[in-house]
């Protein structure tokens, strides 16, 4: 019997072949030779702002570095938007199912989490009535 792959998903471990090694050696080369008195130093907790200023510029419509927030991972960003603009006793609505840290970065702040299920084509929409 043949066995089938599965792709899996879990929290931080893509598959080791779709990681362009290479790709980022040259790319730590690069920045280093041009940036890396600046890049090797605590910087702001904005992120990097030459990088920043890239993305302002690829995103367009008007944004600006000050409008852009770097960070480590999803989960580091949930935590803090989460910190920034939630308090406890809030609810947020999260499908279901859902990614498993962001009901326990919300549990832990203190919020009251739903979840809303999801049907072939998204969420529920009878759900929020």
């Amino acid at each position: 019997m043949e066995q089938s792959k599965v792709i899996n998903f879990n929290r931080g471990v893509p598959a080791s072949e779709t990681l362009p090694t290479q790709k980022i050696a040259e790319s730590c080369v690069a920045i280093l030779k041009e940036d890396g008195k600046t890049i090797l130093q605590y910087y702001s907790a904005q992120g990097y702002s030459p990088l920043r200023e890239l993305l302002a510029e690829q995103v367009g419509h008007h944004t600006s570095k000050d409008q852009i927030l770097l960070g480590n991972g999803s989960l580091q960003i949930l935590n803090i938007i989460t910190n920034v603009l939630l308090k406890p006793g809030d609810t947020v609505l999260v499908e279901s199912p859902t990614y498993d840290r962001a009901i326990t970065t919300f549990s832990r702040r203190g919020v009251e989490v739903i979840g809303i299920p999801l049907e072939e084509n998204g969420p529920d929409l009878a759900a929020f009535r």
